[in-house]
């Protein structure tokens, strides 16, 4: 079934008749169906990937609709990475920002009024809470995700340095969550199968727990070991 939305009508209103619309809705029916699409661009010569990739979980109402609210629900990403070859090391160098932030465009000539607090408000899809307030998927419904990545390695070892800032409910909490996150990762191959890591993290929000200026710290030192049977 879900395999056929991509031949059905792309607007709500043309799917009126279909048998598994809501009676009474102008085409809507009860689930969440993901629309996406992304492009990515390869420069080989420059080691130099951009990548866009846009979703939606809702359908249109109409033409109107879509050009009043063109970003309700939409959640986009946007990306590049670098690799350059500097004397015996490989480095790497990459940035990516993530948003699922609630629409920004209310088009006064087709003003509806204002959404729910989330469009994940709906009982069935309430899977994961923190004191009741739904948060979803990694950084969760309404934020946003930003980081910057380095690295540089050879055959024997690899550093890996991350530097990410993070918005937990920017439009539908009254004070959203304000995280930065700074990670250093060593890894070092000892053996031919024999791998050991570090892992040095220092996190701290802002609201934590969406309670104004409530501070949380924390920090880890990981060490681990993996063995390659192949």
């Amino acid at each position: 079934d879900a395999a056929r939305l991509v031949f059905e009508p792309l607007f709500g209103q043309s799917k009126r008749n279909l048998d598994y619309v809501i009676p009474g809705t102008p085409g809507f029916d009860a689930w969440d169906e993901i629309l996406t699409g992304f492009v990515k661009l390869t420069y080989p010569d420059e080691n130099l990937e951009l990548y866009v990739d846009i979703a939606s979980d809702d359908n249109r109402g109409n033409l109107t609709d879509f050009k009043a609210h063109w970003d309700h629900t939409l959640g986009y990403m946007i990306g590049l990475k670098k690799f350059t070859r500097f004397k015996r090391w490989d480095t790497f160098i990459g940035v990516e920002y993530l948003t699922t932030r609630i629409s920004n465009t209310f088009n006064p000539k087709f003003y509806r009024g204002n959404e729910g607090p989330n469009y994940y408000a709906k009982s069935i899809y309430d899977y994961f809470t923190y004191n009741g307030r739904f948060m979803g998927a990694h950084s969760g419904s309404s934020s946003d995700d930003l980081i910057f990545l380095l690295g540089a390695g050879n055959s024997k070892s690899m550093t890996f340095l991350s530097y990410n800032k993070e918005r937990h409910g920017i439009k539908d909490i009254t004070y959203p969550e304000l995280k930065t996150e700074i990670t250093l990762t060593f890894y070092k191959t000892i053996l031919k199968k024999h791998i050991v890591f570090l892992t040095l993290e220092y996190e701290k929000i802002r609201n934590f727990a969406f309670i104004q200026d409530n501070i949380s710290e924390s920090k880890l030192i990981w060490f681990g070991y993996s063995f390659s049977l192949r």
